[in-house]
């Protein structure tokens, strides 16, 4: 047991540990679990459990490098930073993810959570603090009861991940003295309205998990500021229901615009058990940007968001957990092709509008080993299709340098199109594949003879010959 002397620690600091116990008998437990002997290092620590436990100070700082030097030459190293070197120590990250899917949550890219796995596969692996929740009831671990909203000023765009947690209250607002005593609905709220004062001059809230908002809908944060006019938990009368998205919304205060009109996905929502996934009815300004959909019946709002231009504050409220986003159940001519994870294109559309362009990141594959995941190309390209003639299938292939709206289609010698393969915007990389099964748009089968496939991409417009044979 050791006892520490926090005015040593300061933000990005970080602390792994790990508990292990031997008895007169010889025998030895730990948790986590693997150790059988005091390990060497924090590295054979961490091999033999897969992970230890951790605590970061938040936020992450960049220190001034004369601040650094005068820590590494002081005899104790409790030195308070001057106001010179405190102007020149900006804070690291634009994004806070408060994550609550995974109790005692350890280390390491193997214990990611799915949307941290999806964050770091878009480029901001490193570039996000994490705030975990370990226990839950009454010890009241809240956000709101371990910072204040001054320490969370800086930050630009803040994710509440309740994903599939029964631990509740996912966001206590105060009204029980047990285990609900900590306002974090009021900390939100007061978050929210500091945006355009902020130190980050914004503010959008992403709340995302099953029976969240369902929990105390008639808060404000959810009524007022997501602009919630109810809610139900429903699944769009299916297990396994469709989302499709069908409105875009402006953020504020970027004025840029995310469009999710051709987003379509499926629900996981049947096993091990049945969700209760939350759907809502928009109100005041806020916008149903997805719905539920079980086949053509549209169900209740599955994804609502709201921007706030007075106070540059914007609200994403999603009923589901991220861990259940799968490829659409239909496939083509009923709609586009999953040309890559549909919830990788929802976070990358979410993120460029929440975040400035210097917090923006782009695809780098390398900070996250193990994923499988291409490098981005210089420029975009079609390459011909394979194999070339064909009968009945042929894979085609194409490289885009930079994410954005794209459309690939085949159309016969007249000029006539006879298939739209792609309609929808596609995330920047490398050999992106499409197999076209000689079918038309009405699901036909198309005659013999040659065909011109045409992409049509941010900075590229190509086309490639195909021959279909009999």
């Amino acid at each position: 047991m050791v006892e520490l002397d926090d005015s040593y620690l300061r933000g990005g600091d970080q602390l792994v540990y790990y508990w292990y116990a031997t008895d007169a008998g010889g025998g030895s437990s730990s948790a986590p679990i693997g150790l059988t002997s005091t390990p060497a290092s924090v590295a054979a620590a961490e091999a033999a459990t897969n992970g230890l436990f951790e605590m970061t100070c938040l936020p992450a700082i960049d220190w001034a490098a004369e601040y650094l030097a005068r820590i590494a030459t002081d005899p104790h190293g409790d030195l308070d930073p001057t106001a010179e070197e405190i102007a020149g120590s900006p804070q690291r990250n634009c994004i806070l993810y408060y994550q609550h899917t995974t109790s005692n949550r350890r280390g390491g890219t193997v214990n990611r959570t799915s949307f941290m796995r999806t964050l770091d596969v878009l480029g901001y692996g490193g570039d996000y603090d994490v705030f975990d929740v370990q226990g839950y009831g009454n010890s009241n671990n809240q956000l709101a009861s371990r910072a204040t909203i001054e320490q969370c000023t800086g930050y630009q765009l803040l994710i509440e991940d309740d994903g599939r947690s029964n631990l509740t209250p996912n966001i206590p607002d105060g009204g029980n003295s047990d285990n609900e005593k900590v306002r974090q609905a009021t900390f939100y709220r007061n978050w929210l309205d500091a945006g355009s004062s902020s130190d980050a001059g914004r503010a959008t809230l992403w709340i995302l998990g099953e029976s969240t908002a369902a929990e105390f809908p008639t808060n404000a944060l959810f009524a007022t500021y997501c602009g919630m006019g109810s809610v139900t938990q429903s699944q769009g009368s299916t297990l396994n229901p469709d989302v499709v998205g069908s409105a875009s919304l402006l953020f504020a205060p970027s004025s840029c615009i995310a469009s999710f009109a051709n987003d379509r996905f499926t629900l996981n929502g049947g096993c091990p058990t049945i969700r209760n996934y939350d759907g809502f009815t928009a109100t005041g300004t806020a916008i149903a940007t997805h719905h539920y959909q079980n086949g053509a019946t549209q169900g209740p709002v599955a994804i609502l968001m709201n921007a706030r231009p007075a106070t540059n504050a914007n609200t994403i409220l999603m009923g589901f957990a991220w861990s259940d986003i799968r490829d659409a159940s239909c496939v083509p001519p009923d709609c586009p092709a999953p040309i890559v994870p549909p919830a990788r294109l929802l976070m990358s559309k979410i993120l460029a509008c929440a975040l400035t362009p210097d917090c923006r990141e782009s695809h780098d594959p390398t900070t996250v080993p193990g994923d499988d995941e291409v490098d981005v190309p210089a420029v975009s390209a079609l390459h011909p299709n394979v194999p070339n003639p064909f009968n009945p299938t042929t894979t085609i292939a194409f490289d885009l340098s930079r994410t954005g709206y794209v459309r690939l289609e085949v159309f016969n010698v007249a000029g006539r199109r006879v298939r739209t393969l792609i309609d929808a915007e596609v995330v920047a990389g490398r050999n992106h594949r499409v197999i076209w099964n000689a079918l038309d748009a009405a699901g036909r089968r198309a005659a013999s003879g040659v065909y011109l496939v045409r992409l049509a991409a941010p900075d590229l417009t190509a086309v490639r010959r195909a021959v279909l044979l009999e």
